[in-house]
């Protein structure tokens, strides 16, 4: 069975997003350290540019909404300011390549 180039790439990316999306999911649960799951974002960010282009803002834009989520149901969620600086980062590692 020989795998469709670009069906490969669509599942290295969702299983990249999907894991950064259960870590960010159990953030407020006590995973306060967002070094352990940032380079997922960033890694499924450079692949998407590399071999979509521009279109990796669509999932820069998914990133930062996910990243913004707890704040809408959680009160005592720290760090604004760092969620904000990793939303623009998100966008500019989309863009620049």
């Amino acid at each position: 069975m020989k795998w469709d180039r670009t069906a490969v790439r669509i599942a290295v990316i969702v299983v990249l997003a999907g894991a950064y999306c259960a870590f960010a999911a159990f953030r407020p649960y006590g995973l306060e350290s967002k070094s352990l799951y940032s380079p997922l974002a960033y890694l499924a960010l450079v692949l998407c540019a590399m071999w979509w282009g521009r279109k990796g803002v669509v999932l820069a834009a998914l990133f930062a909404v996910i990243g913004f989520l707890p704040r809408f149901w959680q009160a005592d969620v720290p760090d604004a300011w760092g969620d904000a600086a990793r939303t623009v980062s998100f966008f500019v590692v989309a863009l620049g390549l």
